[in-house]
């Protein structure tokens, strides 16, 4: 009754604006999932997930185009990892007054920890990251971090004083960690 009273060519219109505005609403929901999905598949094409560590080495200039606008005084450190097989923990080395922080975010890319100098101080620390839902004991670490999804990506970021902090940065990178919790 109702269509035969609106003419077809408005019929259509209504029609393609509500088709663009739910494929826009599902397009802006969907596309932190799609690139953490990308992010991720590249990473474990050169890496293994739960342990290895993507370390950039260099300082960034404004070629470098991998990232959206990243900080030329920092480098940083990326791993993704998947807790289907149990908590893991995290050791960070000791920072001291150097800022860092180390960015967990969810598959929607929504960040659900920070562990940095302003939250945990520079002395270095072990975090325990669970799985969702975890009902065993927590492991016996300074931290503990409640994943709400199996995976996720850490994103580690160091502050570096130029060319020459260099190797003192790089140390630290080197003494990132993450390993199974033991039963």
């Amino acid at each position: 009754m109702i269509r035969s009273l609106l003419p077809t060519g408005l019929i259509f219109i209504a029609a393609f604006i509500v088709t663009v505005i739910a494929s826009s609403i599902a397009h802006i929901y969907y596309m932190p999932r799609v690139e953490f999905e990308r992010l991720e598949a590249g990473f474990l094409e050169n890496f293994e997930a739960n342990g290895d560590w993507s370390h950039g080495r260099e300082l960034v200039g404004p070629d470098f185009t991998a990232v959206v606008r990243p900080n030329n005084d920092t480098l940083y450190s990326s791993t993704f990892i998947n807790l289907e097989d149990g908590p893991l923990i995290l050791t960070v080395p000791e920072t001291g007054a150097r800022y860092y922080s180390v960015q967990f975010l969810d598959p929607m890319t929504e960040v659900y920890a920070v562990v940095s100098r302003r939250t945990h101080g520079g002395g270095g620390g072990t975090y325990a990251i669970l799985p969702p839902g975890y009902s065993g004991d927590a492991p016996d670490t300074d931290d503990v971090i409640e994943a709400p999804d199996n995976r996720a990506w850490v994103l580690v970021r160091f502050l570096i004083d130029g060319e020459h902090d260099l190797a003192a940065v790089h140390t630290l990178q080197d003494q990132l960690s993450l390993e199974y919790a033991e039963d």
